[in-house]
This record gives C-alpha cells, structure tokens and sequence, in this order.
C-alpha cells in the first residue's frame, strides 16, 4: 500500500479480485466466537460507540448482524452514516492510530517555505530569481506535490498552513476523499487561503498505481498561475515531492521514477495499531460476524488482539484486499469494491450481512 491508509482513495494494489470471487460468500461459514483468544487490558481506552449503547455498557443490538469499524477514532463517521441510512447497525472498534513525524513535518514545512520565498522571487524577474534560488533546494523545480490518501492530505494542509500558505503549487489529489480534506477550511471557500484551487491533477482510478503512471510529465498546470517552472517535460529537472506514512512502501516513488521523475519521499506521519481492547470492545470483537478494514495496518493489529479469521471482512479497496488473504483470511470471506470508496465499501457491506 501507498500510506497504509487504504482510504478510500487508495493506494497502489498489487491485485485485483474479479468481483465474483469478492462477494462469493463461504456456506460453512463458522460462527465460532474466540472470545478466551482476544487479548484485552482493563484500562479505559478512548472509542466510540455508534449503536445506541452507552461507553460504558455492552451494545444494545444482537451480534448477529453487528458491523464492526476499525479505524482511527472519530475517523467512522462517513461510513458510519452510509451505514445507518442502509440500516445496518454499526460499532465503532479503532484498532490504528496516527502520529506525525516531527523530522519529516519539519522538512516538509521548511520545503513549502521555500516554495513562498520562490513566488516572491518571481516579482523580481524569471532570470534572478533562477540565480538567487541556485544551491537552495531547487524550489523552482518542485512540480508536483503528491498526496496519496486522506491523512496524508490532513498532514500537507497542516504544513502548508504553518509554511505561510504558498500558492505556487501544483497539487496531485489521489482521490476524492483527499480532494476532500485538502479542500475543506476552517474559514473561507475556494479563496486563496484554499489549497482547493492548488489541486491541479487527479488520476482515473483512485490507487497508487494509476497515479504514477499518469501524472503530467509537462510543468504545464491546468491552473492558471499553479506552475512552478523547471524543465518543462524534460525528466531530469522534473521533481515530485511525496508525503508520506513510515509504513508506505516505494510503489509510487519507484513507478514515478522509472517514468523519469526526481521524486523526494517525506515521511511526515506514522501509523500504529492500539494495544489492547477494553472488556465492551472484547465482547463487540468476539460476537460481530461482520468487520471492515481500512489498511493493512488495521488487519495487523486485529490478528494481534482479537486472532480471528471467522469473519466477514469488508475491505475498502484492493491493498486491504490483499492483505486479508496475507493474513489467512478465507478468500471467499473477503469484500472489497472494484474502485475503492465509500460508497462502494458500504455496498459490500451489505452485501456481506447478505450471507450472515
């Protein structure tokens, strides 16, 4: 996966179930629940419930039809909704959590600074500007700036804002759920304290792959005044600046540089899995036929606590996917969407409690 964070604008899938194979269900299933196997600590752990139970008690539904949600705290809420509209009855159960890389923020910053001091330079002609900039990172050179998922596009608007909010950038979006994040503000619509104006690609299919195979060689931008200069479609002065998560593998970096591209990686966050479950979530965990997965990391950090495979998984998009079937899951328990997103994930949500 491209950030780990299998959203559903996600990364790069190295394999793509027909969707037959995805909504086969298996007729053995097993409803063995490996409560006595499910690690859990008695401390407090910070969740939300979605069902109408309190924070304190067990959820009020049957375990039968329960769906479980397993990312980040507060980060359920989109699919939480689909959900409840269809009426499926939901429990939210984080198993990651996210952290930011100070080094990496730092540099990111740093780099988005130069980018401003660059657009300043501009005023005072083409030519200086290439002379004063020369030895400092070649900020006129930045074409690109590549945000893969919706937390790493949390991240850059966040360094973007702290780095003065600079214009002169070209943003490539992987999806609409990053669309989404970069474009929302606190304050302000589509001004230029937006970075919505700055998004000036976004690839055919929201994954990895399809983005380095299809971002603009040119310094060409859609948006007028976005450009940053540079060798216009010349690959040695070609530069993509790529955020990214500890656990991101070089899918993107290693695709966009054998198409020619300078691509600098920044890993300016990282993904965890929590460590250990409170007594409510061990009882949510060992009942629910149902769960979704959002990354790779989610899948970890269940087979760690809670070890079950006799489950449904609802997979966002194809890396999530593939890491079920890494991870022993039955390939026929396995859902997941032909293009990741939302909408696609709670459709084979329900297409899951289909066969429970």
């Amino acid at each position: 996966d491209d950030d780990d964070d299998d959203d559903d604008d996600k990364g790069s899938c190295s394999r793509s179930s027909a969707p037959a194979r995805r909504r086969a269900a298996a007729s053995s299933f097993s409803s063995t629940r490996a409560a006595g196997s499910i690690q859990s600590v008695h401390r407090e752990h910070h969740f939300t419930c979605s069902c109408s139970c309190s924070s304190s008690s067990s959820p009020s539904t049957s375990y039968e039809r329960l769906v479980l949600l397993t990312r980040e705290a507060e980060k359920n809420v989109k699919l939480r909704r689909l959900l409840e509209a269809r009426g499926i009855e939901t429990y939210e159960l984080p198993l990651v959590e996210h952290a930011r890389v100070e080094a990496g923020t730092k540099e990111l910053i740093e780099l988005l600074r130069r980018q401003e001091i660059g657009e300043k330079k501009t005023k005072k002609g083409r030519r200086e500007r290439e002379r004063e900039d020369d030895g400092n990172g070649d900020a006129s050179r930045l074409l690109w700036f590549v945000t893969t998922s919706p937390e790493s596009a949390a991240v850059f608007k966040e360094c973007w804002k702290e780095a003065g909010k600079p214009t002169r950038l070209r943003i490539a979006s992987i999806g609409l759920g990053t669309t989404r994040v970069l474009e929302e503000e606190e304050e302000g619509g589509e001004g230029e304290g937006s970075l919505s104006r700055l998004i000036a690609f976004t690839p055919s299919k929201a994954t990895g792959k399809t983005l380095a195979n299809e971002l603009p060689r040119d310094a060409e931008s859609e948006t007028d005044g976005v450009g940053v200069g540079g060798g216009r479609g010349g690959g040695g002065d070609v530069e993509v600046v790529y955020p990214a998560s500890t656990l991101a593998s070089d899918d993107v970096e290693s695709n966009l540089r054998r198409r020619g591209f300078r691509v600098k990686r920044i890993n300016t966050y990282s993904t965890s899995p929590v460590e250990f479950l409170t007594e409510q979530q061990v009882e949510a965990a060992s009942g629910a036929p149902v769960v979704t997965f959002g990354s790779p990391s989610a899948i970890k950090a269940w087979k760690r606590l809670v070890k079950r495979t006799d489950v449904y998984c609802c997979c966002i998009g194809g890396t999530s996917h593939s890491a079920c079937i890494k991870h022993g899951f039955p390939e026929n328990q396995i859902f997941s969407p032909d293009k990741p997103g939302l909408e696609g994930w709670a459709r084979v949500v329900g297409e899951a409690l289909e066969q429970v």
